[in-house]
């Protein structure tokens, strides 16, 4: 959870926030360790509650639903409602019993990506009925980051792009040659298509803290959202950042950005895949200043309408606090 939301939910009367374990500079098992234990801590701190919400998880859904089950039938014990927030989906559909009997345990998913629902339903029988669409806030603007200036790539046009989760890399590079501006890429350097020698206009940068990110993301001229075509998790942090600060977004159109945008109308759209249909739309947003304009206000003010963090927690809260 981002830190406003957060500071958000822990305003609320009757809320305790505990963070998870970040994986960042952890091992795959390391982290999964560690979001065993961050499951085992939240159930046992929440055997009082009336309500356990667990937000961006992956496997300790798993690890919290087994537990829960166990709980569940001991005597005197009160079912504690389970919420889950922006589900990670699986890589791997492995112990696809096991895992429908854990997560059958939880009484509301709400997905940031109306796609999720559908693979929840297909791959571990989730009914609808226990799903609905939530989306993403956009943190208002804030510089609390001293690296947010130092870092920045310089006062000339530029098209930002940022994230690891099923970037489309391979496509945005492949495209930076047609491109007319320099491209910047925020991203962790292991990605083949990122490693040298890149275009000449394409600089990479080390990820950086999320203010300072930001920071650098309004600085740009155009932002690109290239995401791969995956039922898998990727997106909108980027995205919905870009929108709630005005900026010319150019993205992929795919699960995880068409609930967000409207192709001509808050943002441009192009198929998967399509390296022309980047280069061109990137372009058409660097010189049609008008259009860039538009698209850019209605973002903002679309951003304002839905992606508020006050309501974001409103719906999660009323979740928490239904009636099983």
């Amino acid at each position: 959870v981002d830190p406003v939301t957060a500071a958000e939910l822990e305003r609320r009367a009757g809320v305790e926030v505990t963070r998870g374990r970040l994986d960042f500079g952890r091992g795959r098992w390391r982290a999964s360790a560690g979001h065993a234990l961050d499951a085992v801590r939240a159930v046992l701190r929440a055997r009082r509650a009336d309500a356990l919400v667990l937000m961006t998880v992956g496997d300790e859904v798993l690890v919290a639903g087994l537990l829960l089950r166990g709980l569940d039938v001991l005597p005197r014990r009160r079912r504690a409602r389970l919420v889950v927030v922006d589900f990670l989906l699986p890589r791997s559909t492995a112990g696809r019993r096991l895992r429908r009997f854990a997560l059958g345990r939880v009484d509301r998913w709400l997905c940031i990506r109306s796609g999720d629902r559908e693979t929840l339903a297909r791959t571990f029988d989730v009914t609808p009925t226990r799903t609905t669409f939530l989306p993403f806030p956009a943190p208002p603007p804030t510089v609390d980051d001293p690296r947010a200036a130092t870092d920045a790539p310089g006062d000339a046009p530029y098209v930002y792009a940022a994230g690891n989760a099923h970037r489309d890399w391979p496509l945005l590079v492949a495209a930076a040659p047609k491109v007319r501006s320099r491209i910047v890429i925020m991203a962790d350097g292991g990605h083949p298509a990122l490693r040298d020698p890149l275009p000449d206009n394409v600089f990479r940068m080390d990820m950086v803290a999320p203010a300072a990110a930001r920071e650098i993301m309004r600085a740009a001229t155009v932002v690109a959202v290239p995401l791969i075509d995956t039922h898998l998790p990727a997106g909108p942090l980027v995205l919905v950042d870009a929108l709630a600060a005005g900026k010319p977004v150019v993205a992929t159109d795919v699960n995880g950005t068409r609930d967000y945008v409207v192709d001509g109308e808050t943002a441009l759209t192009v198929a998967p895949g399509d390296q022309d249909g980047l280069a061109d739309a990137l372009n058409r947003l660097l010189e049609d200043h008008s259009l860039a304009r538009r698209l850019a206000d209605n973002a903002r003010q679309w951003a304002i309408s839905h992606l508020g963090t006050s309501a974001f927690v409103d719906t999660v809260l009323e979740e928490a606090r239904r009636h099983t």
